[in-house]
């Protein structure tokens, strides 16, 4: 298996265009998404408690459903959207 190793020279040449523009703002977006999962949680009446047990609950997963969408994203020649992969 070769390995392939970029420069700095390399990257600075690697153009950043409208496209990878869309797919940075779509992973922030999942983030965005995946954070309003907190959302209905009501601290106030349901106590801290229970907030920092459903943060545990639920990070992993959301952490490891992004992982996986980002490492399939990246290791597809054809990324043209999520569908294609």
């Amino acid at each position: 298996m070769s390995e392939c190793t970029l420069t700095k020279d390399d990257i600075k040449r690697i153009p950043f265009t409208l496209y990878d523009a869309g797919w940075v703002i779509l992973c922030i977006g999942m983030a965005i998404g995946a954070g309003i999962v907190f959302l209905p949680i009501q601290i106030g009446i349901k106590g801290i408690w229970v907030f920092i047990v459903s943060i545990i609950i639920v990070y992993p997963g959301i952490y490891l459903l992004q992982d996986i969408y980002l490492k399939t994203l990246s290791r597809t020649e054809d990324a043209k959207d999520y569908t294609s992969i």
